[in-house]
């Protein structure tokens, strides 16, 4: 019987190592973006981790800002913190009776919380905390309101000689999550001098 392969010495050597060579690259680009897919689903993990403690974070701030916000009429009618109960989690830090010392060290600035004194801190739990400031704007006095009554009047509650009229305040509100990520939300408060 004769042999019909080729066997002289070296004719298949040419084509042994392009199998090999060709595995190889192939194991190579796919290794590659093995490795690009993974990085992705890990910046994609963090993006959505830094998304939910930011969410967090300003949960926390509107909390503190409805909360405070629900005793502020409160504070201005008893001209302090003798009677007034505060929400669960609300703690005051500047609590003298007189209601003066609550904001006294905040100026109208608005925006910017740069040396001015926090007025409330609210706990949430879980390491969530916001950071309270309250800032009083200005007072408006309504029609029928005289101006010798208007020149007496200094204090926060009360109304002026039965005219009325409203106190405008900014509450601004820091909240931290648990892992470090703030939100600043802020708003305008008005209380009805009755």
């Amino acid at each position: 019987m004769q042999n019909i392969h080729n066997d002289q010495p070296g004719a298949r050597q040419g084509q042994e190592g392009i199998a090999l060579f060709t595995a190889m690259v192939l194991l190579l680009a796919l290794t590659v973006a093995a490795i690009v897919s993974m990085r992705t689903v890990a910046l994609d993990y963090k993006l959505g981790t830094n998304a939910n403690q930011r969410g967090r974070a300003f949960e926390v701030s509107e909390n503190a800002r409805r909360r405070v916000s629900g005793v502020m009429d409160a504070h201005v009618d008893a001209r302090g913190w003798v009677g007034v109960r505060l929400p669960a989690g609300v703690i005051v830090l500047n609590s003298g009776t007189a209601a003066g010392l609550l904001y006294a060290d905040n100026n109208a600035v608005l925006g910017v919380l740069t040396g001015a004194a926090r007025d409330f801190v609210y706990d949430e739990g879980r390491g969530s905390t916001g950071d309270i400031y309250v800032t009083r704007l200005d007072r408006e006095l309504a029609a029928g309101t005289g101006a010798a009554t208007a020149e007496g009047y200094a204090g926060l509650g009360f109304g002026t000689a039965a005219g009325g009229g409203h106190i405008f305040f900014d509450i601004r509100s820091a909240g931290s999550s648990d892992r470090g990520a703030r939100v600043l939300t802020g708003a305008d408060f008005r209380h009805v001098i009755r």
